[in-house]
């Protein structure tokens, strides 16, 4: 078994990425792994966080194997917007409650945008979500780190985003008559705004 723990306060860079079954990347809180080709994955590929800090990983090629991707994200008490990095988005691999998560939707009665329970229908990558945690019931019962795993999202998606019939209906309420969306970034690295 092998073990590679990414440390240090600068990236690390790479043209392509091979995790053979049994082995084990660590990025460690506060590090990125960027990857300029494909990853294949048969072993583990950890992200780790704490406190105002979290790894990050990216790359421009493909990623494939069998392996298993994570990535942590810490929350404090509090509603949180949150996104998944990972394909499946949140689900039994996560341990924060699916059932106390919300998406944002235009279309609610009378135009009025509000949050709407999280289902399997909302389980797309680069939907944004409500969360609370701190308390039995919540999102996340208490402070801490939440885990994801899955397929990392590497792929650009596109969505259309606007306002829905409900909103334009009642365009008095909504001063402009424009439609609220929530987007998240889908991706397990920061967005690039520049570029």
């Amino acid at each position: 078994t092998a073990l590679l723990a990414i440390l240090g306060t600068i990236p690390l860079y790479g043209q392509a990425l091979f995790v053979g079954s049994g082995a084990q990347v660590t990025v460690a809180t506060g590090d990125a792994l960027y990857i300029d080709d494909d990853i294949t994955n048969n072993g583990s590929i950890d992200l780790k966080a704490a406190s105002g800090s979290y790894a990050q990983l990216k790359l421009t090629g493909t990623y494939s194997g069998s392996g298993t991707f994570s990535q942590q994200q810490h929350l404090t008490d509090g509603w949180h917007l949150l996104a998944s990095p990972v394909s499946n988005v949140y689900n039994a691999t996560s341990n924060g409650s699916t059932s106390a998560l919300y998406a944002f939707n235009t279309d609610l009665a009378g135009g009025n945008p509000g949050y709407v329970a999280w289902s399997t229908s909302y389980n797309e990558p680069d939907r944004g979500f409500y969360g609370k945690v701190g308390a039995a019931g919540n999102f996340l019962s208490t402070a801490g780190l939440l885990t994801v795993s899955g397929t990392p999202n590497t792929s650009t998606s596109a969505r259309s985003v606007g306002l829905t019939a409900a909103v334009t209906s009642n365009g008095s309420a909504n001063g402009s008559g424009t439609g609220w969306n929530l987007l998240g970034n889908p991706y397990p690295c920061g967005l690039d705004w520049y570029s």
